[in-house]
């Protein structure tokens, strides 16, 4: 366990500026484009993983304790306390801070990250029995595979490819899995739900636009009151035995959580186009998770404490403070990983170290198995179809950059032969 230290403030400055403003600008629960752009051509990502490790050297591993002028910020920098404040929640260290609250509610208000005590613990059981958590393939795994192969081959027949061109074959798969076939082309719930996570990335700072949260929510009733066999919604019509459960709330979120994976699975075909390996099935969900540990979807990962917490020598932490876990800090740190911090190493994930691709702890992603699936199956489908060729293209034999921006990425598409 670290010392928790308070820093001066010129480095809380710098925090502030290199560490918490381009992610926040570049849109957390919806990606802004331009700004991606800038912030790439900025190199904004690695500047943030230096600056850590240069407070890492002045402080030690912290966590470093910042008085903004919000409420004070901890950022814990070694695994041991991150596994701490993961493990913690949601006492002391709870899933739902001020922040979080006022961006999630603009579109999931009673979804399972914002709620507290029994009714998280029933949301959670719920999601966790829906998203068949507990095993590596869900018992829908056949729809979703038949799905898969039937929307995969509009990518195949093409000769090009950019970012709009596979959202829009993903977001039909997605929309078939969670809502059934006869949401195949509800292009407009989606682009419902894109709005109401713009107005999300301002948090409690925008106004909440009920009437469109309600537009989006009858939609989303509508094809839960379908059921339809072979589709999630079917099982959580099945599953939702109890009250307060708010199945549209969790699928809300589910709808979202599927873009980062839409992200992740575009990412890891371009590195998988030049990798002589990416026939084998296993090397492509390790390849997945590779993706997500260099280029993280979720750069920040918050939690609250709800007590003081006491640390080495101890030092104590107040109430009400903001934890912040800099994903690609913890996921490229030479300290754990050595060489391999900045390199495509799918071998890793044979026996990893602790990693966070998908957070941890009691608010580990639930929908993690799912995504794996989903992703690698459409991974395995398009690259044995077709041959792909990235612009630009990621160069797997040498250390990769911290920034992989998905709008700028294109594919020519060819035969297999």
């Amino acid at each position: 366990m670290g010392e928790a230290v308070k820093i001066s403030p010129l480095d809380t400055a710098r925090l502030a500026a290199v560490v918490l403003t381009p992610p926040i600008a570049q849109g957390v629960l919806r990606r802004r484009p331009r700004v991606v752009a800038a912030m790439r051509t900025l190199d904004a990502d690695r500047r943030a993983v230096l600056l850590l490790r240069d407070l890492r050297d002045k402080y030690g591993t912290g966590p470093l304790v910042a008085g903004t002028q919000l409420r004070p910020l901890a950022v814990p920098l070694s695994a041991h306390d991150v596994v701490r404040v993961l493990d913690g929640a949601p006492e002391p260290f709870s899933l739902a801070p001020a922040e979080k609250r006022g961006a999630l509610a603009h579109f999931q208000p009673h979804g399972l990250l914002l709620s507290r005590g029994g009714t998280r613990e029933t949301r959670r059981q719920f999601t966790e029995s829906v998203l068949d958590t507990d095993h590596d393939e869900h018992r829908l795994t056949a729809d979703f595979t038949r799905t898969i192969d039937e929307e995969a081959a509009f990518l195949t027949e093409r000769d090009h490819m950019n970012w709009p061109i596979f959202a829009d074959t993903w977001w039909r798969i997605v929309r078939r899995i969670t809502l059934g076939d006869a949401a195949r082309d509800d292009r407009s719930l989606i682009g419902i739900l894109n709005r109401l996570r713009s107005h999300a990335n301002w948090s409690y700072f925008h106004p909440r636009h009920d009437s469109l949260l309600t537009r989006f929510q009858s939609r989303v009733t509508h094809y839960l009151d379908r059921a339809e066999p072979g589709s999630l919604a079917a099982e959580a019509s099945q599953c939702a035995t109890v009250n307060d459960i708010r199945p549209v709330d969790q699928i809300a979120h589910w709808l979202f959580a599927f873009e980062a994976a839409g992200i992740t699975a575009y990412r890891a075909l371009a590195v998988l186009a030049g990798d002589a390996a990416a026939a084998d099935d296993r090397h492509i969900r390790a390849s997945v998770l590779e993706t997500v540990r260099l280029w993280p979807t979720t750069p920040l990962i918050l939690r609250e404490s709800t007590t003081v917490t006491t640390w080495d020598k101890n030092t104590t932490v107040p109430a009400k403070t903001l934890f912040l876990i800099h994903s690609a800090f913890i996921n490229r740190d030479p300290a754990t990983l050595g060489t391999a911090a900045d390199r495509f190493t799918p071998d890793l994930w044979q026996d990893p170290p602790f990693l966070v691709p998908f957070s941890a702890g009691p608010g580990r992603c639930p929908g993690e198995p799912l995504v794996l699936l989903t992703v690698s199956t459409l991974l395995a489908v398009l690259l044995s179809r077709s041959r792909f060729q990235p612009s630009p293209q990621p160069d797997i034999a040498t250390p990769l950059p911290f920034t992989f921006d998905h709008f700028e990425l294109t594919f020519a598409i060819g035969d297999k032969s």
